[in-house]
């Protein structure tokens, strides 16, 4: 390499080059310092405006539930719901023998396939019991258990709550729930226990005689399209024909090709001290191939040539 002009590398230089290059490194954007983190071990199925869209609903589900403990509850009542949670199906599967053994609990279906639930705790399921017998008076055990007719009651009770979610589902474009032949108790109500995503709706009854609550759960995916959000169509098509077209959409996938003419390391204060005119002794001697790279990986040797006044390689094979 010749030298033009004695550009040594030093420490003005150095910081000149430095400061100069600042240009060039976009700058950091302000991160608000009341910014909320975000929860990975909470999904996060809906955004705000489906969310409240689905606060809309609630509402009616509230109207349409006081009707069913109107006719249930001597005397006057009061319905809350609790704000809407979202939760991973294996998460409230791990809890349930735990923390929901002795909770009642309704399966609800669309066409048999188990989609969500109702669950009810024990003192409350007593006291819908009573509720249903007009025995308020009458001092129970609190989370004894309950008779096969008690439960039978029970039943009639949990597929009138359901039936009231359907019908504020249902105005909303919502699938039609079906609730289960029997009550279970302890165990996970649903096929699925993975990471689906789970909507759940706490409600409370608060009435003189105490209060009495339940849980609505439904799997997030069934109540999308009443939601507006967007659902992805089943494949009409086969494993083995998925297969077959994604192999055949990859032999038009691009790739980047670049013919790589030769590389050398030289010091920075060499590169400092580069000028017009100025002849870069490369590591490679003029009659070896070069290296063509495809998507940046080494590929095929080839040797440099033109074509119709344009650059080209005439390819070598891979091992020359």
């Amino acid at each position: 390499m010749t030298k033009t002009e004695n550009n040594s590398l030093t420490k003005v230089r150095l910081k000149s080059l430095i400061t100069a290059a600042r240009k060039y490194v976009p700058q950091e954007e302000n991160v608000s310092s009341d910014a909320v983190d975000f929860n990975w071990e909470e999904p996060h199925h809906f955004n705000l405006d489906q969310l409240g869209i689905l606060d809309i609903i609630v509402k009616r589900i509230e109207a349409q539930l006081e009707k069913v403990f109107s006719g249930m509850c001597e005397g006057e009542f009061s319905i809350s719901m609790s704000p809407i949670t979202q939760h991973f199906a294996f998460q409230l599967a791990a809890k349930m023998p735990l923390e929901y053994d002795k909770h009642y609990l309704l399966p609800l279906t669309i066409d048999m396939d188990k989609c969500g639930y109702l669950t009810i705790d024990p003192d409350s399921a007593l006291l819908f019991v009573e509720q249903m017998l007009r025995d308020t008076e009458s001092e129970s055990e609190p989370g004894r258990e309950l008779s096969s007719l008690e439960q039978t009651i029970l039943m009639d009770v949990a597929s009138a709550i359901a039936e009231a979610i359907n019908k504020s589902i249902k105005e909303h474009g919502g699938p039609n729930l079906e609730t289960f032949k029997e009550l279970s108790k302890g165990d996970w109500p649903l096929y699925k226990n993975g990471i689906e995503d789970i909507t759940c709706l706490d409600v409370s009854v608060e009435h003189e005689a105490g209060t009495m609550s339940f849980t609505f759960g439904i799997f997030s995916d069934v109540i999308e399209p009443m939601l507006g959000a967007k659902t992805i169509a089943k494949s009409e098509y086969s494993t083995k024909e998925i297969k077959n077209m994604i192999m055949e959409s990859m032999n038009y996938a691009p790739m980047e090709v670049c013919a790589e003419l030769c590389s050398t390391v030289i010091s920075l204060n060499d590169v400092m001290s580069l000028g017009e005119g100025d002849l870069l002794v490369l590591d490679k001697k003029i009659n070896e191939p070069i290296e063509v790279l495809f998507n940046r990986c080494p590929g095929m040797k080839a040797y440099p040539a033109t074509h119709l006044g344009k650059y080209a390689v005439v390819m070598a094979g891979k091992n020359v």
